[in-house]
Parts: structure tokens; C-alpha cells; sequence
């Protein structure tokens, strides 16, 4: 008997699509809010609008207070602190965070501080050498047509007196909430105080929206963080400052 012929065996190729490649989980990261009414520890997104908040001055920076130097450490909501242009302004809020060497980031700069040596902007200015966080901004003198008169401290680095450096070990950083934004005297330097950028702010969704103003237990809208100093002419004590 002849058996008929198996059908021809046909191969049907696959075409493998490409897997997405996984979704990185967001870096979290811990953040401490302090006001005169309570101490709030939340853990959120490690974003650079919200780093920005916490990590402006190193511990360690001295200000002037109603009742002499004090570090940013040792701040508590109500202390009166010197400004350069409103005279003695409460402090509201203290920001922390810490800056944790090697941790995996999308955006390295947030990870370093800047380090400014005695004297980089003349005689006692600083009175010693100055740690600073990524957000810090230093006040320089107002030009006549009133332009932004606040300088990022990490745009100022020259590698000769200003310098970019990492910390070998965690490190606590700080930032400080007044009622408006003012100049603060820290080590002889005039730096700014927290103030968000409103603009940012009310482009946020609902839901970042609310933790960002989370972070901000005393203030109900975004119009309450008060003035901001790049707004308005200073009477800068440090007009006397040498930027070149």
C-alpha cells in the first residue's frame, strides 16, 4: 500500500517584540519638616523641586540671631533671626534632609555641596570657610533695573576659591522659611531663605501639588510663602562684595 505524502511541514517564524524595559521606582528619599507646632518626618519622591526645600545650608552654618550666632542645627521655629533688609524676622519652618554619598541618582549635582574658602568674596566674607547645600542661593547686590539679584552658590564655583566637592560621609542639610524671603548673614555672607518657585508650583498636578504643600503644614496656598527677594531691591550690606 502506498501511503500518500505528509503534507510539507511549514515553519512559522515568531517575531520577538522587545520588552519594555522596567520602570525604575522613583528614589524616595526621608525628609523633616519642623514648626512650632510639630516635627513631621515624610517620606517622598527624591524630585529636585522638593530637594530644593531641604538642602540649601550644610550643618554647621552659623546665623546671626536676636540672641547671637546660632547653627542651622541648633534653629527652632520662633527664634528672631538678623536679615539684611527686614530686621529681625521669626523663623517659621527648618527643612532637613541628609545627602547619603553613592546613592543612585538621575541627577548627581543634588548629591554635592559647594564649599566657599575664608575670604573668597572679600575681608571676613566668609569669616571661614562655608559649606552649602545644592539649593543655596547668595544674595548679591541689586543692579539698577532691579534684575534677579540671587546667585545658585553652585554657579559661582571657580575651582580657585569656590569649590564643588562630595561629601565622604552623610552629611545633614537645611533650609529656612521667614515669613517673606530675606537675606540671612551666615558666616559674613548675606544667603536666602526658602522661597518656592510659585510659577513650578501651580503647574503641578493635584496630586504632587498636595504633597508639595504637605511639606508646609502653616500654609494654605501658595500665595502665603510671601514675597520673594528676587522680586525687590536690597539694600545690600555686602554691596561692597567683590563678584569678579
Amino acid at each position: 500500500m502506498i501511503r500518500a505524502p505528509y503534507p510539507p511541514t511549514t515553519t512559522k517564524s515568531r517575531i520577538l517584540k522587545p520588552q519594555a524595559a522596567a520602570k525604575r521606582p522613583p528614589l524616595m528619599r526621608r525628609y523633616e519638616c519642623l514648626t512650632a507646632r510639630s516635627t513631621n518626618p515624610l517620606i517622598a519622591p527624591a524630585l529636585p523641586l522638593l530637594e530644593a526645600a531641604f538642602s540649601a545650608f550644610a550643618r554647621g552654618t552659623v546665623f546671626k540671631t536676636s540672641n547671637g550666632p546660632c547653627p542651622v542645627e541648633d534653629l527652632m521655629p520662633g527664634m528672631m533671626l538678623d536679615t539684611v533688609d527686614h530686621g529681625l524676622q521669626p523663623l517659621v519652618w527648618r527643612g532637613m534632609m541628609n545627602i547619603v554619598p553613592n546613592t543612585p541618582t538621575d541627577h548627581p549635582e543634588s548629591q554635592q555641596l559647594t564649599r566657599v574658602m575664608q575670604g573668597s568674596f572679600g575681608f571676613a566674607r566668609p569669616e571661614s570657610d562655608l559649606m552649602l547645600g545644592p539649593a543655596a542661593e547668595i544674595v548679591r547686590p541689586a543692579s539698577p533695573d532691579n534684575t534677579p539679584n540671587l546667585s545658585p552658590a553652585a554657579d559661582l564655583v571657580d575651582d580657585h576659591s569656590v569649590f564643588r566637592t562630595s561629601p565622604p560621609s552623610s552629611v545633614q542639610v537645611f533650609h529656612l522659611m521667614l515669613p517673606r524671603q530675606c537675606g540671612l548673614i551666615a558666616n559674613g555672607v548675606q544667603l536666602a531663605s526658602y522661597h518656592p518657585p510659585l510659577e513650578r508650583v501651580r503647574l503641578l498636578g493635584p496630586n504632587m501639588k498636595q504633597l508639595f504643600m504637605s511639606f508646609f503644614p502653616h500654609i494654605k496656598r501658595p500665595e502665603d510663602f510671601g514675597p520673594a527677594l528676587r522680586n525687590e531691591k536690597s539694600s545690600s550690606r555686602d554691596a561692597d562684595l567683590n563678584w569678579a
